[in-house]
């Protein structure tokens, strides 16, 4: 079984201005990687659970992005 890269610290949502905040936490070096977007208004249709969920798997596709980006580059370092 793959052990899991990266753990939700927290998720943000700011009903007024529609920014989010998502916090991404590597759990063996404890590194930190924040992703902060903003929403339009239908996003908000929906239970909170609902909208969490999807906010929280926008991010996760920005995050595998910008590491297939790095990667790419030649700038991402595996580790262990």
């Amino acid at each position: 079984m793959r052990n899991r890269l990266w753990d939700f610290s927290y998720t943000t949502i700011d009903l007024e201005d529609l920014d989010v905040s998502v916090e991404f936490m590597h759990p063996k070096s404890l590194a930190t990687v924040t992703v902060k977007f903003r929403v339009d208004e239908s996003a908000l249709e929906g239970r909170a659970r609902d909208l969490k969920g999807r906010i929280e798997l926008i991010a996760r596709e920005h995050l595998l992005s910008l590491a297939t980006s790095l990667q790419t580059k030649g700038e991402l370092i595996p580790s262990d």
